[in-house]
């Protein structure tokens, strides 16, 4: 079926970060209709050149199998939308499938697994749901149980005095939002970013005053160099929206690094995956790539599914990018996370 001659520039975008050919894409395609029972869906290149150029529309379930090809080939530890990948699906499984319970669980739990870095790979176009769609989307929420959150088993980070401060939080810029609109709310959470600058400033102030009173076991683990690492990898978010904070990133990370000690060896991959990062963002591609070699090196020492996570994060940063030794690092990275 087809759509406007309109380029799919959402499904050109995972089609580039799996940095296969339009055939591989074909025949992942084909593998996970097998997979599925479909035997005869067998989609050739040129295909998959229309839906992408033409903005061609496969019909159902055509949608939903290229979504899970271009999951596996991302190496991607989240699901793909159709929204995701610009195409809107038949009325029974269209995008308002994101809001179903077990997606935006599955979203949340790949979310909050993260340590030192966040998935920033979504092209701005992908299409979002507004009006009659996204009512029909969230409304089989309103008939969920209405059970009260379960006490932690253990003591945690958090207490419900920070759940309740959120809440507030959120209905705050909810009524703003309705009230006002957004562009009020983004302008109310923009301002408090001074405050993502003071709070480091606090809390280097606090390690440097150094009274040697003993440190509560709980807090052992936050030293120089995790203070370090975790305020570089703020400004490393900051880079996705401002360049210049690249830097700075670089600077805070390697400091960290230089003073983690040597048998936190998880720690040490982590630190060295967000530098990593923070050095594609400054367009330091041949530094990137060797400390991506010292990562895959510290990799082999430790099994973490974590670490492994953060690779294939660090593989799509690379994907946004161009040049040999771009496309080097994301060969050694695959040859390690996926033998």
């Amino acid at each position: 079926m087809t759509g406007p001659e309109r380029r799919n520039v959402s499904l050109e975008h995972w089609a580039r970060v799996s940095g296969a050919t339009y055939e591989p894409v074909a025949a992942e395609v084909i593998k996970v209709a097998r997979a599925h029972g479909y035997h005869n869906v067998r989609p050739d290149r040129s295909r998959v050149r229309r839906w992408i150029t033409k903005g061609e529309h496969p019909r159902g379930p055509v949608p939903e199998f290229l979504a899970e090809a271009l999951k596996r080939l991302c190496h991607l530890t989240r699901p793909l939308t159709l929204a995701d990948i610009g195409l809107r699906g038949t009325p029974a499984i269209g995008p308002a499938a994101s809001w179903k319970a077990d997606a935006v669980v599955a979203v949340i739990i790949d979310t909050a697994r993260s340590d030192t870095l966040t998935d920033d790979s979504a092209p701005p176009t992908v299409p979002l749901l507004t009006g009659s769609q996204l009512i029909g989307a969230v409304q089989p929420w309103l008939h969920l149980p209405d059970e009260p959150l379960p006490n932690p088993i253990r003591p945690g980070s958090i207490g419900m005095t920070d759940v309740k401060a959120i809440e507030a939080a959120t209905d705050a810029f909810r009524t703003l939002d309705s009230t006002h609109g957004g562009g009020l709310s983004r302008r109310a959470v923009l301002g408090q970013l001074p405050e993502a600058t003071r709070a480091i400033g606090i809390a280097d102030d606090a390690l440097a005053d150094d009274r040697s009173e003993p440190v509560p076991s709980w807090a052992a683990w936050f030293d120089d160099a995790e203070y370090q690492v975790t305020a570089g990898v703020c400004e490393s978010i900051a880079a996705t929206h401002d360049p210049r904070h690249a830097t700075r990133a670089i600077e805070l990370i390697e400091a960290g690094t230089t003073q983690r000690p040597a048998e936190r060896m998880r720690s040490r991959a982590f630190d060295h995956i967000a530098l990593a990062r923070a050095q594609v963002q400054a367009g330091q591609l041949e530094a990137a790539d060797h400390t991506t070699a010292t990562a895959l090196d510290l990799l082999g020492r430790v099994n973490s599914t974590r670490v492994t996570d953060r690779l294939r994060e660090l593989d799509t940063e690379f994907a946004a990018t161009r040049g040999r030794t771009a496309t080097e690092t994301r060969e050694r990275i695959r040859a390690v996370i996926s033998p």
